[in-house]
This record gives C-alpha cells, structure tokens and sequence, in this order.
C-alpha cells in the first residue's frame, strides 16, 4: 500500500462523517399500528407538500398492576372493591375476579412504579378499615415489560431548524396533528 492510498482511505473516511456533522430535523405527524392510519396521514403530509418517511420503531414499555394476593372470603373481598370504588382519594375502578372457588381484587395498571407503590399502600391501609369483615387481603404490584411497535410518520427531513419549525407550525394547523413535535435525527 502506497502512503498516497492510505491519505485517500483516510479522507475518504473522514468525510463519511460530514453526514452526521450537520443535524438533519423531522417532524413526528403521527404514530400508527395499522396500516389504514399510515396511508390516511401519509396522505395528508403530502398534501402539505413535505417529503415523508415511515420509520418503524420497538419499544418497552413497563407495566404495572397492583393485586390483591387470592382469598376465599369473597364477602370481605366484595366489601372491600365497594369501599375502594367510592373511596374519593383514589380513582380507581376495583374488580373482583374469581379463579376456581376463590377471588382477588384488581386495582388496575400504573403508569409507574411510584405510583403502583403508592396504590398498593393505600390498599393496605384501606383493609385495615373496621366497616370491614375481618380478611386477610393482601396487595401485591405484578410488574410486566411489554413491546409495543409502532409506526412514526415523518415529515421531513430539514436541513436547519427554522424551516423544521415553519414546518411544524404549517403541520400543526391541521387537527389531525396537532400533537406533532420536531424530532433530531
């Protein structure tokens, strides 16, 4: 290999990170799960007269629920779902499930862990209540990771941020996206 080859492999490299040098900008319109939903605003962004891409995405997304441990004292049980339900410091809709000849009490799912804890807590002090028949519920929070796929509709893309922010502004005055926002790519 000559000195003159290695200089020109080596530029040549160099330049292939001028790309990512200069930010490109995007404006995410939408995101589907059916194809009816790509075409339908893919349809629009090219009404406004902006590029589009369809960029398929994956992400985890946590889950958690907040259970009652099972019981066979389905009166306790009931009483309880009717105490939480129209308990105003709480905004929850309890539901009792039956699983053979016992039940358990779901308190429903949670943006958060926090929040999850929170609600398990108060649960708990909630079955301490005495217009309660004695029970022994106990809560407990089922943490779950779910995938979710997804289907982003981009506009774009734009080359400095003030035409990705004309954009957006231009987008955006349609209802279908108003919750549009600039993305960097």
């Amino acid at each position: 290999m000559t000195f003159r080859y290695i200089l020109l492999m080596g530029v040549a490299w160099l330049c292939s990170f001028a790309a990512y040098a200069n930010p490109t900008y995007y404006i995410q319109a939408a995101a589907c799960h059916k194809q009816k939903c790509v075409n339908t605003y893919l349809e629009y962004i090219e009404q406004l007269g902006f590029p589009n891409q369809v960029k398929y995405t994956q992400q985890n997304k946590d889950r958690f629920r907040v259970l009652s441990r099972l019981t066979a004292n389905k009166t306790a049980a009931q009483a309880y779902v009717d105490l939480i339900n129209a308990d105003k410091r709480v905004q929850v809709t309890a539901q009792l499930h039956q699983i053979d000849n016992r039940v358990y009490i779901n308190l429903g799912e949670q943006a958060n862990a926090q929040q999850a804890e929170w609600l398990k807590n108060f649960a708990v002090h909630l079955a301490k209540d005495d217009s309660l028949p004695a029970n022994q519920l106990e809560f407990v929070i089922k943490h779950k990771i779910e995938q979710m796929f997804a289907i982003k509709i981009l506009a774009g893309p734009f080359n400095d941020v003030e035409a990705a922010q004309q954009a957006l502004q231009k987008i955006k005055s349609v209802q279908a996206f108003s919750r549009a926002f600039m993305t960097q790519n």
